[in-house]
Parts: C-alpha cells; structure tokens; sequence
C-alpha cells in the first residue's frame, strides 16, 4: 500500500540533517552552557509564573499559544503539569488544555488553506490524488488526527496538508481536540504520581524540553517521510483495493 519515490539525495535530506544538527547543539547548550541554560530557565519560569496566575484560564491560554507552531517553545505541558499538583481539578485542567490546544493547533490548518491553490498549482496530480484519498477514506483520516492530537507527533504535519486540501475545518477540529483533551488528561492526572517519587520542577522540566525536542525532530522526519511518497500510486491501490470490496 505504501510507495515510496527513488531515492537521491537533495535539499530534502539535507534538510533533515540540518534540523537534527541543530536540535543536538540546542540539547547541548541548554545542558552545558551556563548561559545558554540561565537564558531557557529564565524564559521558562516568566512564562510559567505569568500562566500559573490565572489558574484554570491559564491552563487554556497557554495550550492555545503553546499549539500555534510545534516549533513554538512554550512550555504549555509543564505549566498544566505544574497546575494538577496545586489543588485545581485534574479532569477540567484537560478539558481546558485540549480545548486551548484544539484551537491553537488549527493556526497550521490556516496556514494550508492559505496555501492551497499553489499547491493545486504546482502539484496538481499530487493534489488530487490525495483529494480522492480524502473523500474515499474519511475513517482513517480521523483516526490520524485522534492519534496526532493525543500523542507528542506534530499536528502542523496534519493540519497543513488538511489545510490545502480544503478539509471541512470541523472534521479537522473535533477528532484532533478530542485527542488533545485525552493528552491533558494524561498530563494532569499523572502529575500527582509523578511529583510524588520525583522533585516536581525537575521532572516537569525535562520532560518538557525532551517532548518538544522530539516533536520538532518527528516534524523533520515525517515530513521527509511525506514528500518521499508516491501518492498518486497509494491512490490508485486505496481505490483498486475499495472497488475489488463492492
């Protein structure tokens, strides 16, 4: 089901090793140079300390600004993370963080639409094939954004390309705020066993910078892995194989 096109190597793969190269010298200045590691912690602890005043608005406002971009570094997960273990209720910190982080991740469907007709332009086979993708498998389209929302991998490598191709925006929105809601419940309600067996600002830290880290390399990689696919090819077999079902 899946085609790939011939391998060589371009400003694609030269693209990829870039993002990783530099994802591995911020990883290093963050966790060996004192400078480099005061500026993140300061920055970190403005923004942490300006949402952590506003409680539950807070959690919500700093899930839509943090959802904007995925290479936005707005610790939005650690500020919920920090938020479930003051008192406030666990169950409504999610719903608010995946709602913020529902509505913050549409920026990338924006961005799509506004690139659809070059997109038609330029890839107009590519475009169309992806098209009848959508409309004759709509299912596995919102399993995809249920998964993207509910786990670390970039939503703007969904959004995007949902964006261009003229996608319902509420077919888009639901499935994904819906798997948002299901990773603040995660965040929130693992907080509490996660500040018991370990000093809270560290761990909520770490995993904030690991998290965001990864999203930006997951970025790099699937949409390597995107643009390397054969579409027109995985058209024609979904449609054959559909035909050969009636």
């Amino acid at each position: 089901m899946i085609h790939f096109k011939p391998f060589k190597f371009g400003k694609a793969e030269l693209g990829v090793i870039t993002v990783f190269f530099v994802l591995f010298a911020l990883g290093v200045g963050i966790t060996s140079i004192p400078l480099v590691a005061t500026i993140y912690g300061r920055l970190t602890n403005t923004w942490m300390h300006a949402a952590l005043q506003y409680g539950y608005v807070g959690a919500f406002g700093a899930a839509l600004i943090g959802s904007t971009s995925a290479t936005v570094f707005f610790p939005y997960t650690i500020i919920v993370f920090f938020l479930a273990t003051q008192g406030l209720s666990p169950f409504w910190l999610g719903v608010l963080m995946g709602l913020g982080a529902g509505i913050g991740q549409m920026f990338g469907y924006i961005i799509g639409r506004w690139g659809s007709a070059w997109f038609h332009r330029k890839k107009p086979e590519t475009y169309d094939a992806m098209e009848r993708i959508l409309h004759r498998r709509p299912g596995l389209i919102t399993l995809f954004l249920i998964i993207f929302g509910s786990t670390p991998l970039p939503d703007d490598l969904i959004m995007i390309p949902l964006g261009m191709l003229q996608y319902s925006w509420w077919k888009t929105w639901l499935p994904s705020t819906i798997g948002k809601i299901f990773a603040g419940w995660i965040v929130t309600y693992s907080s509490f066993f996660i500040s018991r067996s370990l000093d809270t600002s560290v761990a909520a830290g770490a995993s904030g910078l690991v998290t965001q880290f990864i999203t930006v390399a997951g970025i790099a990689v699937v949409a390597y892995i995107m643009f390397r696919l054969d579409w027109q090819k995985i058209m024609h077999r979904l449609l054959n194989g559909q035909s050969s079902d009636v």
